[in-house]
């Protein structure tokens, strides 16, 4: 829209619109009646005080109620139609209009309704067989065949269904029908897709062994269905007895690393070579404690006869100013 429906109206603006439409409503017609010929029109809701305007219509503008009538095969007679023109319509549908004039004469119209009625008629071939039009009689006739469930009553045709399965009211579809106790027809509530699904679920299942030996484990054929092994389970339950006593093996060991016992009593990698081992050189057995090692010819090990504490005292340690100063001498100022 182009306006803004969030301004607000000035009240002589509201008013104005307002008397606008009261004055159209109040030229509006609200009640017509009838009466004889003459049709009234008033601007009042209930038809009350003065009509505005009325029509009136010549009563030769009428018809005779009790003579205008349809006639199904029409026969021209000057005695039924007095003052009538033949219309030529004998055998036709005829629809006869008494038109009632003035002077309480009545006058006549044929109008042929050939074209507005259907007329019926049998075709060859089964449908004359079974069906028979005389006149405005249609006659059916029932076959005499054995079992059929088709009946005349008083009221017309019956189809017998109280041997026939009641069709299921709320189904689903693609699910297969099953039966009740009284053989109606009911819900499976098992789609057709499932069991097409179990039939190709079954075609990758392995067969049952059938001449199998009780306890004896099963093995796969070639084909991958299930045959006697020819093991007893007893037999596989002392390996298991047996490899209750033994450790499991290191599969990710190093070759010519050392083996350690792991938590439990197992086997594990220790991670030291074996020729890291004979590498070693020997502990020095007479050393003095806190006294610094120092290397002998062979690359031995041997007391050096220094204290530890000796190299660590703090008049051999250089001040910071010392290394500032030095690193001053090597970059310059």
């Amino acid at each position: 829209m182009s306006y803004d429906a969030t301004h607000v109206a000035q009240l002589g603006q509201v008013k104005s619109v307002a008397s606008a439409i009261k004055t159209q409503l109040d030229t509006t017609i609200k009640f017509v009646s009838v009466s004889g010929n003459t049709i009234s029109f008033f601007k009042t809701a209930d038809g009350s005080g003065t009509a505005d305007f009325t029509v009136d219509f010549p009563t030769e503008f009428f018809l005779d109620q009790t003579k205008t009538t349809f006639v199904g095969s029409f026969a021209f007679s000057s005695s039924t139609y007095p003052g009538a023109t033949n219309p030529n319509l004998d055998g036709k549908p005829v629809l006869v209009l008494a038109i009632k004039g003035s002077d309480g004469s009545v006058t006549y119209s044929f109008m042929n309704m050939a074209t507005l009625v259907d007329t019926y008629t049998v075709a060859t071939g089964n449908s004359a067989k079974i069906l028979t039009i005389s006149g405005r009689t249609i006659t059916v006739k029932i076959s005499a065949v054995a079992n059929n469930a088709i009946t005349v009553q008083s009221d017309g045709l019956h189809v017998n269904t109280s041997g026939k399965a009641d069709k299921v009211a709320s189904s689903t579809n693609g699910n297969l029908a099953g039966l009740d106790a009284n053989g109606n027809l009911t819900n499976s509530g098992i789609a057709a897709s499932t069991v097409t699904g179990y039939a190709t679920t079954i075609g990758t299942k392995a067969a049952k062994v059938s001449n199998a030996t009780a306890n004896n484990l099963a093995m796969l054929t070639s084909a991958g269905d299930l045959a006697d092994s020819g093991i007893a389970k007893s037999t596989v339950t002392g390996y298991a007895t047996t490899l209750d006593t033994k450790v499991d093996k290191v599969t990710t060991a190093t070759a010519n690393n050392l083996a350690a016992f792991a938590s439990g009593g197992g086997i594990a990698d220790s991670g030291i070579s074996k020729t890291t081992v004979t590498g070693k050189i020997d502990k020095v057995t007479s050393a003095t404690a806190n006294r610094i090692a120092v290397f002998v010819s062979g690359g031995g090990l041997a007391d050096g006869g220094i204290l530890k504490s000796a190299l660590l005292s703090t008049s051999n340690l250089a001040t910071d100013a010392e290394i500032a100063e030095v690193i001053t001498e090597i970059f310059g100022s």
